[in-house]
């Protein structure tokens, strides 16, 4: 089974993905496979449409939210913060997503953040109901037009985050088939009606989750996660951990430039990429 990224011929397509980039001798997982569907040019990315306009936290309100008093709230605080999630734990589906939409990005993530410990511990019940607010935090990040700061330290969308939330919750066999049934449907449902993202879709790019073999979604799902929160070194060694456990996938680029609003955000991606992967090949 191959990786199904659809790019039809277009004059609108500015421009193609650039080369998929590999070792130049493959990882412990295996020999480099053949190329997937998608066409490649040899030259990189430029003048491609720019997505939706998107909100930018600024500074200073990204120091606010990393201050002592955001990260160590008062006991006070804290209660409050607890009783709103045990409320939210109790509230239908769509007074979740009007919620979590509601929120910030600080918010969402510190609710994220509660919430993630709660998805393979405690009673089955428990963590059925952590995982559906969860799976609303994910839909509002998806649905965001805003852009936020990893902790990398690169600016990307939020709709991006929910993309690498959800490709690590369906290839996470700690989490059990049944929730990586729900991320799996939820991000394939989104790529089948929203699209890949603007700058994919504005080069007429399609992704079909189903047609991906496994190996290559895992793949992606931890190098995205790497580059979104190393750095240098750090997203070097994580990469050589993603080749020597799933090999060298046909074709990745697609999968990594998913939620990208523009080509500045695209860019940035693939040359992080290819940098962590020519320091693992030397």
């Amino acid at each position: 089974m191959t990786l199904h990224v659809s790019a039809p011929a277009s004059p609108r397509r500015a421009a193609m993905l650039p080369p998929e980039q590999g070792p130049s001798s493959p990882g412990a997982g295996g020999s480099s496979a053949p190329r997937g569907s998608a066409q490649h040019a040899d030259h990189a990315l430029a003048g491609s449409p720019r997505g939706r306009s998107a909100s930018i936290e600024s500074p200073a309100s990204r120091a606010r939210s990393a201050s002592p008093a955001r990260t160590a709230p008062h006991a006070p605080g804290l209660r409050a913060a607890q009783e709103r999630t045990r409320n939210l734990l109790k509230a239908t589906a769509h007074e979740q997503l009007q919620q979590a939409k509601a929120m910030t990005i600080a918010q969402r993530n510190a609710l994220e953040a509660e919430l993630e410990p709660q998805l393979q511990g405690g009673t089955a019940v428990a963590s059925a109901e952590a995982m559906a607010l969860w799976m609303a935090v994910q839909n509002a990040r998806l649905q965001s037009g805003a852009q936020m700061e990893t902790l990398a330290g690169w600016m990307r969308s939020e709709a991006a985050k929910g993309i690498d939330n959800l490709m690590r919750a369906m290839t996470d066999p700690a989490l059990g088939e049944d929730m990586n049934g729900v991320a799996a449907k939820a991000l394939g449902d989104h790529f089948q009606t929203q699209g890949p993202g603007p700058f994919l879709a504005a080069m007429g790019y399609e992704i079909h989750l189903d047609q991906i073999p496994p190996s290559e979604l895992a793949f992606a799902a931890h190098v995205r996660h790497a580059m979104a929160e190393t750095v240098g070194d750090g997203t070097v060694a994580s990469v050589e951990q993603a080749l020597e456990k799933y090999g060298v996938p046909a074709q990745i680029l697609p999968l990594l430039g998913a939620g990208a609003a523009s080509q500045e955000e695209a860019m940035a991606v693939f040359g992080r990429y290819q940098t962590a992967m020519a320091s693992a090949a030397a």
